[in-house]
């Protein structure tokens, strides 16, 4: 299935993530520990991607950014973060470039089906094909 996207930003602010953050500090200790981290390992890994590009932001800064994410179904490990990569303008700078597949690829389902839930933000224009 092919996704289409028009790059419109607005499911990186912010990204909602269901993710144990303990689990990630913890594995990147032990992985990376003594290693010298290269930006491919950063695009290849999404757990080092979220450790080291990912700020978390509080759920009233997110509901506020998005309000319809209140209605979102949540889990125990419901995070919100800003990405690094994202401009002023809330667009992301490596895109077509360097961006992980898996993390910022999975839009807006991150592994789950693919139902449609209202996910998509007003004027997105990501569809699977």
């Amino acid at each position: 299935m092919k996704q289409i996207c028009k790059e419109c930003g607005k499911c990186c602010n912010p990204l909602v993530i269901n993710i144990d953050l303990d689990m990630v500090n913890e594995y990147v200790k032990v992985k990376y520990k003594n290693v010298i981290v290269t930006l491919d390992d950063i695009v290849n890994d999404d757990l080092l991607f979220v450790y080291m590009c990912l700020t978390e932001i509080s759920s009233e800064k997110a509901f506020n950014l998005v309000p319809k994410l209140k209605i979102w179904k949540k889990h125990e490990n419901t995070h919100y973060f800003e990405c690094m990569f994202l401009n002023k303008d809330k667009k992301c700078l490596i895109h077509n470039k360097l961006r992980p597949e898996s993390m910022c690829g999975g839009y807006p389902f991150y592994g789950e089906d693919e139902v449609f839930d209202n996910r998509y933000h007003k004027g997105c224009g990501y569809r699977s094909v």
